[in-house]
């Protein structure tokens, strides 16, 4: 399905494109081609394809998985062959298993090796992009787009996050895995394949100098290939075929910065591409060639630390990294504005590739799933196909609707299969490890921030900030319902900590988390968290003493942050409040946004009452909001954009799960007291309240705790404390 809907929005992008610049201008840029640097670009792709082989074996081979030469050569080939079919990661993981499958590499050790392969592309090529804007956009924009992408900012929460998660619980495993990645051997690999990557991505850049060439354009050495950096990171982005349709739409961008014409641009990029896909294809003969099967892969363990079980490692890095980084979205330029990419998008696409894979070749999959919960994800699927495709017929194709949703719908699933990993190996232990990061990351998010907004209302720093207490995450309401999320699973951890002796502390990282709540200044926010509140003291008196120290301690931090400068300096007070470093209460009398929220509440109730079984169809309301007003505004309540868009059939469908759970559990919920339980409660309980009034049904930690409190664990897991 994935594959799929990544070739249909791949072809769409290239026709729309093809649309805008002018098919006959693209073919004319053609008309007058430099064979001979044409040549240079085949010639330059085709060492790219050798650079890359290479690094393929080097990372297997520091992951304890060396197969031959000649077996990474067709392995890589068979990745690339399948990357020109399906969206690149996934192709590219599963071409490489089916030749590696044949040695014994198992899917768990492919897509760890996979991932941290495409981590230090990643940095090498953010890297190289920054040089490439100073470049191309000058250091004013440079600066811009930084304060715009809080990578510094995750480069130090992260590392913070890390050490308190490990503080609050951490397992021999984790400890194990943190000494095996900080040896000099470890760090001497990374070097390597960053060294390899980085000279990889100078072949690539000086393939798109050489195609500018080709369809003469003479730009000076220096912009050219630091556009082509830009270029070259957008296209490896996660999202298309082969980067076909990104790359080009990032062409026209940044070489239309440079002053190159759009068919210029874009003649170029397809240019690169084609070279790119004919140096493949003529490499995929290899693929047909007989090879000897071998018995088993020939394992090479580590000279300092064997690595762990790889089905572990992979529920370790990719559970605890998405909590980690699920907390910051980067906001990337396009031609109209900018768009936003999670970091933790990639480990979800990693996730969900990994139960793919495993289940394509082993028929058994890494995870399990309770059935209801697992029929629930099912039926949501068929539901926005079905709901996508009425729409399509109805009013045409949605970008917003196949983006935002149907896409995202995948790696929302990611996300829940990030979740269910730890437990699968790990169980109930797993499960507490991941809300003990989920709580370690968003405490330091909003002390950090703090921090960093203060700092900026005295002008020590001056950069571009957001006017609301939002953290990193792009919007204030996506902060306070990840900082619910958090409280709830606090909460529900609660008896445990308690039974540790680690009350008093946990309780204090509660208070930071609805000092967070309070600083956003999210109406709906602190309404949930007051009725999350006081549910839990109501509803298990055991809990009492540790949600009013929780209180307390919010109290404390909020009379220290914003009464003391009001009592001690009214003007540095005000500073800190017309800078959203403390939160002025009077905002939430202001009201300033209640009437286009209210209206697009109506303007969904009206589609149902047009719509009333089936419903509008995917991105019928953002449609409707786009011509009325010339904004993609969202229905701000998430029971009625799912009547808007899918019906009373649609509303059943998401409600069934729920339903069911309360029905079941009608007679026994006094019984209910373990930690997954009392947070579905929980969970279930805020977001009713949080989603009247906010479209939040596609909040990504949300589906991260639901794919672990759903998840069993596997029968061949032994449960160790990770």
């Amino acid at each position: 399905m994935k594959h799929l809907l990544s070739l249909f929005g791949t072809v769409l992008a290239i026709l729309a494109i093809a649309w805008w610049v002018g098919l006959d201008k693209i073919v004319a840029g053609y008309a007058d081609l430099d064979w001979g640097w044409t040549a240079a670009v085949l010639a330059l792709m085709a060492v790219n394809l050798g650079a890359v082989i290479f690094r393929l074996h080097r990372v297997l081979a520091h992951f304890g998985c060396a197969v031959p030469w000649a077996v990474t050569v067709r392995a890589s080939v068979s990745g690339f062959v399948s990357s020109l079919f399906v969206f690149n990661l996934f192709g590219s993981i599963l071409g490489r298993q089916l030749v590696l499958r044949r040695h014994n590499v198992p899917p768990p050790a492919l897509v760890v090796a996979s991932g941290y392969e495409r981590f230090v592309m990643a940095l090498v090529g953010l890297a190289a992009a920054a040089a490439g804007f100073v470049a191309v956009f000058g250091r004013d924009t440079v600066g811009d787009a930084i304060a715009r992408t809080p990578l510094l900012q995750a480069a130090i929460v992260v590392p913070l996050a890390v050490a308190l998660s490990l503080g609050m619980g951490g397992g021999r495993h984790e400890m194990a895995m943190l000494r095996t990645l900080l040896t000099g051997t470890a760090l001497a690999r990374f070097a390597a394949i960053a060294a390899i990557s980085a000279g990889a991505n100078l072949l690539v850049f000086a393939a798109y100098v050489a195609a500018l060439e080709a369809v003469g354009v003479d730009l000076p050495l220096w912009q050219a290939m630091g556009a082509a950096a830009i270029v070259t990171l957008a296209a490896s982005l996660p999202i298309s075929v082969n980067g076909w349709g990104v790359r080009e739409l990032a062409a026209i961008y940044v070489f239309g910065a440079l002053g190159v014409s759009s068919y210029d641009a874009v003649a170029a990029s397809v240019l690169v591409g084609l070279c790119a896909t004919f140096v493949v294809l003529a490499a995929a003969p290899l693929l047909a060639r007989r090879e000897r099967i071998v018995a088993a892969i020939a394992r090479v363990p580590e000279p300092d630390n064997s690595l762990p079980d790889f089905d572990r490692l992979a529920g370790l890095l990719l559970a605890h990294l998405a909590a980690f980084f699920l907390f910051f979205q980067i906001q990337a330029p396009v031609t109209d504005g900018w768009i936003s990419l999670n970091l933790a998008d990639s480990l979800a696409v990693l996730a969900l590739c990994l139960v793919l894979v495993q289940f394509a070749f082993t028929r058994r999959a890494p995870i399990v799933l309770a059935r209801p919960f697992a029929l629930w994800l099912v039926a949501l699927s068929v539901l926005l196909a079905f709901a996508f495709a009425r729409g399509f017929f109805e009013f045409g194709f949605s970008s917003w609707a196949f983006g935002n949703r149907l896409v995202g719908w995948l790696v929302l699933l990611g996300y829940a299969a990030c979740g269910a990993l730890i437990v699968a190996s790990f169980g109930a232990q797993g499960r507490r490890r991941l809300v003990e990061s989920l709580i370690a990351t968003a405490v330091v998010v909003i002390v950090v921030y703090s921090i960093e907004r203060t700092i900026l209302s005295f002008g020590v720093i001056n950069y571009f900030m957001a006017v609301n207490f939002q953290g990193y995450s792009g919007n204030r309401n996506t902060l306070s319902f990840q900082l619910l999320v958090c409280i709830a699973l606090a909460l529900a951890y609660a008896g445990v900590q308690l039974r540790a002796k680690a009350g008093a502390c946990r309780a204090a990282l509660v208070g930071v988390l609805a000092l967070g709540v309070w600083q956003a200044g999210s109406i709906a926010g602190l309404a949930a968290t007051f009725v999350l509140l006081a549910f839990a003291l109501w509803r298990w008196p055991e809990r009492r003493g540790f949600v009013l120290s929780a209180v307390a301690v919010a109290l404390v931090l909020a009379a220290v942050w914003w009464a003391i400068p009001n009592w001690l300096s009214p003007p540095v007070a005000r500073l800190l409040s017309e800078n959203s470093a403390v939160f002025d209460p009077s905002e939430i009398l202001a009201g300033s946004s209640t009437a286009e929220r209210w209206s697009s509440i109506v303007g969904g109730l009206s589609m149902w009452r047009d719509n009333p079984l089936f419903g509008g169809g995917l991105g019928a309301v953002v449609r409707l909001n786009l011509s009325a007003t010339g904004a993609p505004l969202v229905t701000h309540s998430t029971p009625v954009w799912v009547l808007a868009e899918f019906g009373l059939v649609g509303a059943a469908v998401f409600a069934s799960l729920p339903a069911w759970l309360l029905w079941r559990n009608r007679a026994r919920f006094a019984s209910l007291v373990l930690p997954k339980h009392v947070a579905i409660q929980l969970l279930l309980l805020f977001f009713a309240v949080f989603s009247m009034v906010h479209d939040v049904a596609f909040q990504r930690i949300w589906w991260l705790a639901l794919g672990a409190l759903a998840a069993g664990v596997l029968r061949s897991s032994a449960r160790p404390a990770p």
